[in-house]
């Protein structure tokens, strides 16, 4: 699943001049998400986020009921959903 918010990181993320990414690679993966993911739009959540740019992984997750595993759990609140990447490693 994805929202516009997540989508329009994602394409921001994939077109910085710092990681090189092949635009041709870019454009498959974000023609991808456009024709089959399930695209939902969450309420945006009202615990406080650490890192604003990541609020939209969280509250997707949230609308989900799914868990958001991170290596960056400095990032998110503390709450039930959120896991660290050591956690489950």
């Amino acid at each position: 699943m994805i929202s516009e918010n997540i989508y329009k990181e994602y394409k921001d993320v994939l077109h910085r001049e710092k990681f090189g990414f092949d635009e041709e690679i870019v454009s498959f993966i974000l023609n991808w998400f456009v024709k089959n993911a399930i695209w939902i739009e969450p309420n945006q959540s009202t615990e406080p986020v650490p890192d604003e740019g990541d609020r939209a992984f969280f509250d997707l997750a949230k609308a989900c009921k799914a868990k958001l595993v991170t290596g960056n759990i400095k990032h998110y609140p503390v709450h039930e959903i959120v896991t660290s990447l050591k956690e489950i490693s």
